[in-house]
């Protein structure tokens, strides 16, 4: 997961979360979901500072939902 500059980000204004699946290089943070390893590169661990950030499916829409909920500290759920 990284932070992209495009579109209407809810917690950046400019920036929105971007996913690609691809192996990390310097990984900060890691979290295994469902046999899903989710990584954030350490260059990019600003977006998530003192934020919760919740991923989802969107069964109706078929699709990744994503909501932060700020807080102390930096945790992947």
């Amino acid at each position: 997961m990284f932070p992209q500059y495009a579109g209407f980000g809810e917690k950046h204004k400019g920036y929105s979360l971007a996913f690609s699946a691809e192996y990390p290089a310097n990984a900060e943070i890691t979290k295994e979901i469902n046999g899903i390893t989710f990584f954030v590169e350490d260059n990019d661990v600003w977006f998530f500072e003192d934020t919760e950030t919740y991923l989802s499916v969107d069964d109706l829409l078929d699709e990744l939902q994503v909501t932060y909920k700020e807080e102390a500290g930096i945790k992947i759920h």
